[in-house]
């Protein structure tokens, strides 16, 4: 009762402080950041693998074991599941929300990740990707068309270039699509009439498309780093791979006997 006696006596004390609580609300107001897509963090980490033409069990015994050995030297990390298929994996890492530095623990699974030394070679690099809504697409486009695969992927390609040079895309990420593969078809045949294998045929084609430091070449005015056996997508290089030469300068190249195109893998 006292204060509503007072606060009938002092009007204009009450219409001041009304006023100024107006005024400063309404300068809150503007200068609050907005976003319609807030960043939030899930407190989620995703490490994804792939081995192409493996089995869900190699998969597992593989590459996600012996990752989960190394997610669980990470403090923070509250519990984590793994999913293995064909030629793939994930695993789904929920961090500790009362830990201390829950932002640290992402980068410290990429360190303790990367450690892991007995992945297969033929295995890709383990992906570690943070949930978090900034990741989320904001618009997904669907293309379509009576087109090959490999003609929808070429436009896909070329559509993603140019919506990387709009302003304010931060990244683009292409699904549904094959990726595009140099296919080579051997003829068993041609193989046996040059006394050649299938995996000196293999071996060949390995070692050309590895890259190999050829040393440095240096004069006044510059100095040029050399490369030996550089990959190359130019078909017409690829067909010129030498599987076997003699002193008389005999060659058999890759397409005497197989079958070299371009397109998108199964």
């Amino acid at each position: 009762m006292k204060l509503l006696s007072f606060l009938l006596n002092q009007k204009l004390f009450v219409h001041f402080t009304s006023i100024l609580i107006i005024v400063i609300g309404t300068v809150l107001l503007l200068n609050m950041q907005r976003e319609a897509r807030p960043n939030v963090n899930f407190n989620r980490v995703n490490v994804s693998v792939a081995y192409p033409g493996s089995s869900p069990s190699d998969i597992e015994e593989l590459l996600i074991d012996p990752i989960e050995e190394k997610i669980e030297e990470v403090d923070g990390v509250d519990n984590f599941r793994s999913v293995s298929y064909t030629g793939a994996g994930s695993i789904s890492v929920e961090i500790d929300d009362t830990y201390p530095n829950p932002d640290e623990i992402a980068d410290e699974l990429r360190q303790k990740i990367s450690e892991v030394r007995n992945l297969p070679a033929d295995a890709n690099d383990p992906v570690v990707s943070e949930a978090k809504a900034s990741n989320i697409p904001v618009i997904k486009l669907s293309m379509f068309g009576n087109l090959s695969a490999m003609e929808l992927k070429i436009e896909a390609e070329k559509l993603k270039d140019f919506l990387k040079s709009t302003d304010g895309v931060q990244s683009i990420a292409i699904a549904g699509t094959s990726d595009i593969q140099i296919k080579i078809k051997a003829n068993l045949k041609k193989l046996e009439s040059f006394d050649i294998s299938l995996i000196e045929l293999m071996n060949s084609v390995k070692a050309w498309t590895n890259k190999s430091p050829g040393g440095v070449f240096e004069n006044q005015n510059e100095t040029v780093n050399i490369s030996i056996n550089k990959n190359s997508s130019n078909i017409d290089s690829i067909k010129k791979i030498i599987l076997r030469s003699n002193y008389t300068g005999k060659i058999v190249y890759l397409e005497d006997v197989a079958q070299v195109s371009i397109g998108v893998e199964r």
